[in-house]
C-alpha cells in the first residue's frame, strides 16, 4: 500500500498561485515516531504549521526538513497552479452546484492523486488522507477522486489537529502537519517575486536542495517542472501545471 498525505497552500482564484502537495510513503509508522521524538526533544506539542512560522516551532520544523531529506522512505509531489494559466471561472455553473474555487480544489486533488503511480514504488494501491476542509465541495471530493483513479482504495479527509486518547495528535494528523510544512515552503518559493529568500524554512529547504539563493529565481520562477535529485528518482517533484 502506498500512503499519500495531502494538504494545500493558498487559495484558487484569489492568490497568484495555488498548490496541493502529497507526502508519499510506504510506511508512515517510523515517520510518526520520529515526529513524536522531535516533539519530546524540543518540548513542542502544538500544531506544526507553515503559516505559524514562529520561534517556538523553529527548531522542530528545521529538524523535520532535515529528516525529510535524509529519509529514504519519504517522497513529495506538489502541483502548482498559476493564475496565468488557471482560471477558476472555468468551473462556473457546474453540475455539482459547487463554488468554482471549491471545484477547482477538487479537480486539482484528482489530477495530483492520479499522477502518482503506486507501481513506481512497488505497490498496487493508494491510501490517501488529506486535511479536512469546510468547502462546499468536500462532500463530492472522495467520490470524485476514487471514480477517476482505480488504484485509490481509500480517500478520506481527516483533521490535522485530531487528538488521540493518549493526548497526542493522531498519527495521520502528525503526517498531515508534516505535509503542511513542506507544501507551505514550496508554495512560498513558487510565489517568490525575486531571488531573495527571507523565510528561514525556505532557506533551509534550499540548503538541503543544494540551491543557492541567487538560483532561486531561475528554478522556482521559470514556471517549469522541477525534480530533485533527478527526473528518474524524484524525492521532490514540483509539477508546474499548464493547460494541455
Amino acid at each position: 500500500m502506498l500512503y499519500l498525505f495531502g494538504d494545500e497552500s493558498r487559495n484558487p482564484g484569489t492568490d497568484n498561485t495555488f498548490c496541493i502537495g502529497f507526502l508519499i510513503t510506504k510506511d508512515s509508522k517510523p515517520h510518526i515516531q520520529k515526529i513524536r521524538e522531535l516533539r519530546e526533544k524540543y518540548n513542542y506539542y502544538n500544531e506544526i504549521k507553515y503559516s505559524n512560522g514562529n520561534y517556538s516551532q523553529l527548531l522542530i520544523a528545521i529538524d523535520l526538513i532535515d529528516y525529510f531529506f535524509n529519509s529514504s522512505g519519504l517522497n513529495f509531489k506538489i502541483i502548482v497552479k498559476d493564475k496565468k494559466y488557471f482560471d477558476v471561472s472555468f468551473y462556473n455553473n457546474n453540475r455539482y452546484g459547487a463554488k468554482p474555487e471549491d471545484l477547482a480544489y477538487v479537480c486539482s486533488y484528482k489530477e495530483l492523486t492520479k499522477s502518482i503511480s503506486p507501481q513506481k514504488f512497488g505497490e498496487e494501491e493508494k491510501f490517501c488522507l488529506i486535511d479536512q476542509k469546510p468547502q462546499t465541495a468536500s462532500g463530492i471530493l472522495t467520490d470524485f477522486v476514487i471514480k477517476n483513479d482505480s488504484s485509490v482504495v481509500v480517500f478520506e479527509q481527516k483533521g490535522s489537529s485530531d487528538i488521540a486518547n493518549s493526548g497526542n495528535f493522531e498519527g495521520y494528523s502528525e503526517m498531515i502537519q508534516f505535509t503542511d510544512l513542506i507544501t507551505g515552503i514550496i508554495g512560498g518559493l513558487c510565489s517568490e517575486k525575486s531571488g531573495k529568500c527571507q523565510n528561514v524554512y525556505k532557506k533551509r529547504f534550499l540548503i538541503n536542495l543544494g540551491v543557492k539563493e541567487k538560483e532561486l529565481a531561475s528554478i522556482y520562477t521559470a514556471k517549469k517542472n522541477f525534480y530533485y535529485p533527478s527526473f528518474a528518482d524524484a524525492k521532490v517533484n514540483v509539477w508546474y501545471w499548464k493547460p494541455q
